[in-house]
């Protein structure tokens, strides 16, 4: 009996993710990000229902209470499951309240239709014939996620333009007033990946010509851990004397 189930429920799979894998690809071409996410998501319950209502699999979760809830936007966690199987895999994002990144190796994105509509997912994927460069993806693919999704959490996603202009730091430097402005560091790493040099040389040009006082640092450096640990130092030597002199 368990293997005509089990082929019923490929059966189950393979007919719902082609429509389903088609709608993410064709609503990828506008869309990015948790609305893609959530489609992917809704297939995943029609795979875990199939599972308990064709294959007859249950399953029991303990400690709910201890994982963020929709609410706590900025909460984040670690998944390490031990993988015995791949209903985890499925299980996961149908459970958790907050999308989640997969770490998963590439060829997995091969695959007619799932992997198709997995690689228009904000996932990372690895080569693990390759474990340095692995480990430096999943890294820097992890700090990415982090910056912009603080990023997103104030300016939205997609963007709000009138948002961003009304708290853009080079705007507000223009009309901010010199006396009023509390004291200033600045620094970027002169290598910074994501451009950041750039508008942070252009803050510091208006902050000089309208005659407001700061700090200004451009030292060599990319953007990453690495680099604030170079600098983690001096920001603080100037935090304290900043407080220091305001407390007296």
């Amino acid at each position: 009996m368990a293997l005509p189930r089990s082929l019923l429920f490929l059966l189950w799979m393979g007919v719902t993710v082609i429509p389903y894998a088609i709608a993410v690809l064709l609503a990828s071409i506008v869309q990015r990000g948790a609305p893609l996410y959530w489609m992917c998501v809704a297939w995943l319950r029609l795979v875990v229902g199939g599972a308990r209502w064709i294959c007859g699999v249950r399953y029991r979760v303990q400690g709910m209470e201890n994982v963020p809830t929709a609410s706590s936007a900025t909460a984040a966690v670690i998944l390490a499951p031990k993988h015995q199987s791949t209903w985890e895999t499925f299980a996961l994002p149908v459970l958790m309240p907050h999308p989640l990144a997969y770490v998963f190796k590439k060829e997995l994105l091969q695959i007619p239709f799932f992997g198709w509509a997995m690689g228009r997912l904000d996932m990372i994927h690895i080569d693990r014939s390759k474990r340095a460069e692995a480990w430096a993806k999943v890294a820097e693919q992890g700090a990415r996620r982090g910056q912009m999704a603080a990023f997103h959490q104030v300016f939205g996603d997609p963007i709000d333009p009138a948002l961003w202009a009304a708290n853009d730091p080079l705007l507000q430097a223009r009309k901010v007033d010199p006396k009023a402005v509390p004291a200033l560091y600045l620094d970027c790493g002169a290598e910074d990946r994501y451009g950041l040099a750039n508008g942070h040389r252009a803050l510091d040009r208006i902050l000089s010509e309208r005659g407001v006082a700061h700090v200004f640092e451009l030292p060599p450096g990319d953007h990453g851990y690495e680099y604030v640990l170079t600098v983690f130092e001096k920001g603080l030597g100037f935090l304290t004397r900043a407080l220091t002199v305001s407390a007296r």
